[in-house]
């Protein structure tokens, strides 16, 4: 039986892969509140979307599966994986670090580096309702533009 690998799309849009080598077409609905849509994909499949794609490093998709997400992180430096963590979050995790202390959501999200993670935080934000001045004024400048 050939292996699986589920994958899921943090963010709210949808996201499609055609992927060459198998011929095959995944498309990943994104979230909606805390459902999040996963969908098992091949080895072969996940092996050209690693190698061929930067799907992983900005945050498109990420890797649900434990054992497979083990083999992911040994195949990689601990600085790189650490980087792909760090821009694969939920909402409900960016909604944790926005809530939470001032200082510590400045730490976490200076450590978040995808254009699209940082989009996701800011929609994130305004879905929350962020009404703290100086959350709002540390988010604008993190992100380089007014957004909120």
């Amino acid at each position: 039986m050939e292996k699986k690998i589920k994958l899921a799309r943090y963010r709210k849009y949808p996201y499609i892969v055609n992927c060459p080598k198998t011929n095959r077409s995944y498309k990943w609905a994104g979230s909606m509140g805390n459902k999040i849509d996963i969908k098992e994909v091949s080895q072969e499949t996940f092996d050209w979307l690693f190698m061929e794609t930067n799907c992983f490093p900005l945050g498109s998709l990420v890797i649900v599966d434990k054992k497979a997400d083990e083999e992911f992180k040994n195949s990689l430096l601990e600085e790189e994986y650490q980087a792909i963590k760090n821009n694969t979050n939920t909402a409900q995790e960016i909604a944790g670090i926005l809530t939470g202390n001032t200082n510590t959501m400045k730490a976490e999200l200076r450590k978040i580096t995808s254009k699209e993670e940082k989009s996701f935080v800011i929609e994130v934000a305004r879905e929350i309702g962020l009404d703290s001045v100086t959350k709002i004024n540390f988010l604008n400048e993190w992100v380089g533009a007014e957004v909120l």
